[in-house]
């Protein structure tokens, strides 16, 4: 690829802009940077200069970010045209902010890893990030201003939702090398969104051992490095836990990956392979399964518009007892809530026919008696606008009632226990009656 003039002065200028903004911050400008601020190894790929022989298709792909060396990357795998330059995302695709106006989109390039692009709703316009996504990657928003890319082999880099092509902050894992010998792997970057600070998961391995066998037993542990949102390094530990390989696969060896679990304030829970650790990420200290879990929490309210409260199992929430409490987290993000409340209420509603079995039944509380039935407090929930759940009838009430689909029956019923599941959206919810009156 032959160039002009005009186009080396301009790639000098850009290269020059790169190694400026390479300097910069998300801090207040006099705050120290603890963490390696790079400038991008890439050239930008600049607008052709008039007269250039370049085609149409190369100046919309300089338009949209990509660089001359991304370019001729894809040129490589035969990725079409068509997938290159038409970046869009649907209304349910990737991260996005809190307004809905940012979304992290991407195409897969196989094992060659993924494409990842910043498209802006309000502008219609995309930017693709400078680096591919290799592997144990994550892309995920800081907030409605910033985002972060981590990759097993380009660390973790900050973004500005303003400037998508240069990272603010960039985080190598040889900064925190301890021999130069060793290769090192990142695993994930999470977000901790009560402390404002990611936690990144990595290792060293000996590569000079055969694939198959990387790691010697016992010989290497799962590191943890803390960098707050202005991309410092607030701190760094041993977690002690033995890094875990498992059989080699068809693409090369295999790692267990932690699994970030939930989170409370200054502790986290994660899992490797079949064993759970905590974490407290504030002195550094790492606790094995044996150590007691705190029982889990959420917040449930009495109707949409009550109080909300933490409960824990035996707390009590109005007429009911929180008899089981069970939750499940992936990612660090709650997977699902199953939620057992135990009582005896008499509760007024309609019965339908539910249409998804053919002897089921459901019951819709009537308007009047909602502010007596537990709510889980979530902006998940927003959606439900009744309380609807299956009728489960006491072996001693047998099956009183016998409607066709187009009948309903409006009557009191007395429930001995609401079964409420979450798991990105409610699953069918269901009550055991211990009697039933027509109204």
């Amino acid at each position: 690829m032959h160039f002009t003039a005009t186009r080396i002065l301009a790639l000098m200028m850009a290269l020059l802009m790169l190694s400026l903004a390479a300097c910069s911050k998300r801090s207040e400008p006099g705050s120290e940077a603890q963490s390696s601020i790079a400038s991008l190894p890439e050239s930008i790929g600049t607008q052709p200069a008039a007269g250039d022989d370049e085609t149409d298709f190369m100046e919309k792909a300089y338009a949209l970010g990509y660089t001359d060396e991304q370019l001729e990357y894809l040129k490589s795998l035969d990725v079409p045209e068509d997938t290159i330059l038409n970046l869009s995302v649907a209304e349910t695709d990737g991260p996005s902010t809190s307004d809905d106006r940012y979304v992290l989109g991407g195409y897969d390039l196989g094992l060659a890893g993924s494409c990842v692009f910043l498209y802006d709703r309000e502008t219609g316009k995309a930017t693709v990030l400078p680096d591919w996504q290799n592997g144990y990657s994550r892309v995920d928003f800081l907030d409605d201003e910033a985002f972060y890319t981590s990759d097993y082999k380009a660390g973790v880099r900050l973004y500005h939702v303003k400037n998508p092509r240069e990272p603010y902050a960039v985080w190598n894992l040889t900064d925190s090398a301890t021999e130069e010998k060793k290769e090192k792997l990142l695993f994930e970057a999470y977000r901790i969104d009560e402390a404002k600070l990611l936690l990144a998961f990595w290792c060293e391995y000996d590569a000079s051992r055969p694939s198959a066998d990387l790691i010697a037993e016992g010989t290497e542990t799962y590191k943890i490095t803390l960098i707050n949102y202005d991309g410092d390094i607030i701190k760094e530990f041993d977690t002690g836990v033995a890094f875990k390989q498992s059989k080699s696969g068809i693409a090369g060896p295999s790692f267990d990956k932690p699994n970030l679990g939930r989170t409370v304030p200054g502790i986290v829970y994660f899992d490797i392979g079949e064993e759970s650790f905590q974490c407290d990420y504030q002195s550094g200290t790492v606790s094995g399964a044996g150590q007691a879990e705190p029982l889990p929490s959420a917040e449930f309210s009495l109707g949409r518009d009550g109080d909300a409260k933490t409960v824990r199992a035996g707390d009590a929430l109005g007429d009911w007892t929180l008899a089981d409490l069970k939750t499940t987290y992936h990612d660090g993000a709650l997977n699902m809530l199953e939620a057992t409340f135990e009582g005896n209420v008499t509760l007024r509603g309609t019965v339908t026919r539910n249409f998804l079995s053919e002897d089921g039944y459901d019951f819709t509380v009537a308007k009047e008696d909602e502010a007596r039935m537990p709510f889980y407090v979530s902006p998940e929930m927003s959606y439900k606008d009744d309380y609807m759940f299956i009728l489960n009838f006491s072996e001693e009430l047998g099956n009183p009632v016998t409607l066709d689909y187009d009948e309903s029956l409006d009557c009191t019923v007395t429930i001995s226990d609401y079964h409420f599941t979450f798991a990105f959206m409610t699953a069918p919810d269901s009550a055991t009656v211990v009697a039933i009156e027509p109204r």
